[in-house]
C-alpha cells in the first residue's frame, strides 16, 4: 500500500518551481521522480482537478518526460464534462508535445482536429484568453500584454507555434499548413488586440517556406513583417517584429546560398540589435528577456550558414545578456571552434552552456565531429 505524501502534488511542483526560479543549481530533481508514481492516484482522488492536472503536466515537464505528458493530456481530454478553457489548453499542450517528440503525422492530426473545435466554439463573445499562451507556469514576462478575446486570436493561436508546424513539412503537408494559414489571414480581421497573434503567425508562415524550399515567397512574407511592424507607432513589439523580418531573410539568404545579401541582412540586424542594446540600461527586465532572444534568433541562421564571424558577436551578447539557452553556448563554442581553435575558451563555453540543459548535455554540432574521441569534448558535449 502505498503512503499518502505529506504534501499534495500542487504544493510540490510549486515548492520545485520556487526554488528552481530562485537558484537551479540547488534544486533537486529526485523529489519529483518520488512525486511521479503518486501523480494519477492524486488525479483520481481529485476527480481530474484541475490544479492538480495542470502540477501533473508541470512535474512531467521539469522531469523532460514528453511521452507521459501526451498519456497525461490524452486521458485528460477524455474525462467527461471538460471546461472548455481547460480542453483549450489540454489542446495546445498535448499538440505541442507531440511535435516536440517528432510525431508528426500524429501532430497534424491533432492540430487540424484541434482547429475544427477552436472553429465550433467560436464565434463566443465574452471568452477572453490569457494575454501569455499556453496560459501556465512560466509564461508571464510581459506585463503589458492583456486578455484577448477569443473571436479575434483563437485561430491564430492554434496555428501559430514553429515547432508545430515543421511537423506538417515532415509529413509532407507544408502546402496544406500554407492554404490553411492564406485562409486564416483572410478570414480573422485584424485588430489592435490580435496584433502579436498575427506577428507570431506570419513569422511560421517563413519558417514554413524557408523550410519548405521556398526562400523566395519567404521573402515575401518578411516584408509582411516589416508591414505589421510599421502598423502602429507606439506598439511595444514593433522594433522586434522587424528583428523577425530579418532573421527570415538572413534564413531566406542563406537557402538561396546568396551569402553577399546573406551579411547584408546579418549587419543591418546586428546595427539594430546593437542600437537597442545602447538603451540596456533604461530597459525594463521583459525588453532584456525579449534582446537576448533576438540576438539568438538573428545569430542561429548565421551559425548555420556557417558565417560564424558575424554569429559570434550576437551569441555573446544574449549570454552577457543571461539567455538561458544551452544552444547559445554550444553554437558559439562551435563557431569559435570552427574559427579559432581555442580549446580552453570552448571548453568553458560547453561546460557553463552544460546548466542550461534539460537533460545535463549538449548533444554535438558539426564543427565538433573531429573532435569526438577527445575525452574532454566528448564529456562536456554528450555528458559521457
Amino acid at each position: 500500500m502505498r503512503t499518502k505524501p505529506n504534501r499534495s502534488i500542487v504544493e510540490i511542483v510549486r515548492e520545485y518551481r520556487r526554488q528552481n526560479e530562485a537558484d537551479a543549481s540547488k534544486t533537486d530533481r529526485r523529489v519529483l521522480e518520488s512525486s511521479r508514481s503518486l501523480l494519477y492516484d492524486e488525479i483520481e482522488a481529485s476527480s481530474w482537478d484541475a490544479r492538480v492536472v495542470h502540477s501533473g503536466h508541470e512535474l512531467f515537464h521539469r522531469l523532460g518526460d514528453k511521452e507521459a505528458i501526451v498519456d497525461l493530456l490524452n486521458r485528460y481530454l477524455a474525462a467527461p464534462s471538460l471546461d472548455v478553457s481547460e480542453e483549450n489548453w489540454a489542446r495546445w499542450n498535448l499538440t505541442d508535445n507531440l511535435a516536440m517528440l517528432r510525431r508528426c503525422e500524429e501532430t497534424v492530426d491533432s492540430q487540424k482536429a484541434y482547429l475544427d473545435w477552436g472553429r465550433k466554439m467560436l464565434p463566443s463573445p465574452g471568452w477572453r484568453l490569457p494575454a501569455e499562451w499556453p496560459h501556465d507556469f512560466g509564461h508571464d514576462w510581459r506585463p503589458y500584454r492583456t486578455e484577448v478575446p477569443a473571436d479575434e486570436c483563437l485561430l491564430f493561436r492554434i496555428m501559430y507555434d514553429g515547432t508545430q508546424a515543421l511537423c506538417w513539412i515532415e509529413a509532407s503537408r507544408s502546402e496544406e499548413w500554407l492554404d490553411i494559414y492564406r485562409a486564416l489571414i483572410g478570414e480573422v480581421p485584424p485588430t489592435d488586440q490580435n496584433r502579436v497573434e498575427r506577428r507570431y503567425l506570419i513569422r511560421t508562415a517563413c519558417v514554413v517556406l524557408n523550410n519548405s524550399g521556398r526562400p523566395a515567397e519567404a521573402l515575401e512574407e518578411a516584408g509582411e513583417l516589416d508591414r505589421l511592424a510599421k502598423e502602429h507607432e507606439h506598439w511595444e513589439e514593433a522594433a522586434e517584429t522587424a528583428f523577425d523580418a530579418r532573421a527570415a531573410e538572413i534564413e531566406a539568404y542563406r537557402m538561396l546560398d546568396d551569402m553577399p545579401g546573406l551579411r547584408r541582412a546579418a549587419q543591418i540586424a546586428t546595427s539594430g540589435l546593437e542600437r537597442q542594446y545602447e538603451r540596456l540600461a533604461a530597459l525594463k527586465q521583459d525588453e532584456v528577456r525579449a534582446l537576448w532572444g533576438l540576438y539568438h534568433n538573428t545569430a542561429a541562421p548565421i551559425y548555420r550558414a556557417r558565417q560564424y564571424d558575424l554569429a559570434i558577436p550576437l551569441f555573446r551578447r544574449a549570454i552577457e545578456l543571461g539567455i538561458p539557452s544551452n544552444h547559445a553556448y554550444l553554437w558559439l563554442a562551435a563557431s569559435i571552434w570552427a574559427t579559432e581553435r581555442d580549446r580552453s575558451q570552448v571548453l568553458s563555453l560547453l561546460n557553463q552552456g552544460v546548466a542550461y540543459s534539460r537533460f545535463g548535455r549538449h548533444g554535438t554540432a558539426a564543427e565538433f565531429e573531429e573532435v569526438m574521441d577527445d575525452p574532454e569534448f566528448r564529456a562536456a558535449l554528450t555528458g559521457s
